[in-house]
């Protein structure tokens, strides 16, 4: 499959089973990056470009589906990854997971396009040369098999995000995350037209005058915040004496204005949440 498409149902598996930004990053790369091993079509375009040569592709040939899609690469890119995380039993776990359901779908659905153009998993390389599996009924890698799995997780990953705050471009960007979160919520809590009569204005109305704000102390902390205030959800946070700290986003935990939120202020707030406090 398409690695856009690995993305997108990674990001899904990461975001049904971490509770906190950066293991969902981690354990949305364990399955993209087996494609790595396909960098080498960069290099065999800029070498064709540099000699003038044609491109036949002979590294990405050679090396795709060889370097990271068996159980070597596997244990290599999950390792790796789970030294940055916060639950490193679970994500490591999560990592295999995700990094195997790139080699599944793989298996299933990249074949070339013709009916004898198959995409092997050699399961045991870049150590060993077999096993090597393969399954003859594979669907193209254009197929509508894949297209439609593609239009399903991807609605789906938007409407996570409507309803999170998040979406799967955070792992490429915070920040673009925001901004596209921001978009789609907009679009979806529009207000529509009722016996003909738009009803914008009433509904601006009520959003600002039935506005409440919440408070907690918790841990050496004050935490307030405002129902229906601007978007991205976050809540102030100050010290026990008053002093202004920052300012925390409550879908990515992560801190506005470059403030970067000290690891018990973001345990604080996933208790929080988890109480449904917010």
């Amino acid at each position: 499959m398409s690695p856009f498409t690995h993305l997108v149902g990674s990001w899904l598996v990461a975001a049904a089973t971490t509770n906190n930004p950066r293991d969902r990053k981690l354990v949305t790369l364990a399955g993209v990056l087996p494609d790595a091993d396909g960098l080498g079509a960069v290099a065999d375009v800029v070498g064709s470009w540099i000699t003038g040569k044609e491109c036949t592709f002979a590294l990405y040939q050679q090396y795709h589906h060889i370097l990271l899609h068996g159980w070597p690469g596997a244990l290599s890119v999950s390792l790796l990854l789970t030294i940055f995380a916060r639950q490193r039993g679970r994500v490591l776990l999560l990592c295999l997971l995700t990094f195997h359901l790139h080699l599944l779908c793989d298996l299933v659905g990249s074949r070339g396009p013709t009916v004898g153009d198959l995409w092997p998993i050699c399961y045991s390389e870049p150590l060993f040369r077999h096993p090597i599996w393969f399954w003859k009924h594979q669907w193209k890698l254009d197929g509508w098999q894949n297209q439609s799995i593609f239009i399903l997780l991807f609605l789906t990953s938007l409407w996570l995000a409507v309803k999170r705050g998040y979406s799967f471009v955070e792992v490429i960007s915070v920040r673009a995350d925001a901004v596209i979160v921001g978009v789609l919520r907009k679009w979806w809590n529009r207000p529509r037209p009722r016996n003909g009569v738009n009803q914008h204005a009433q509904t601006t109305r009520i959003h600002y005058t039935s506005q409440r704000m919440g408070k907690v102390r918790r841990g050496g902390y004050i935490l307030f915040w405002w129902i229906g205030d601007h978007s991205p959800r976050h809540i102030h946070v100050q010290t026990a004496k008053g002093r202004k700290l920052g300012r925390v986003n409550v879908d990515t935990l992560e801190g506005l204005e470059n403030w970067t939120p000290p690891k018990n202020l973001v345990d604080i707030i996933m208790a929080l949440k988890r109480e449904g406090r917010l």
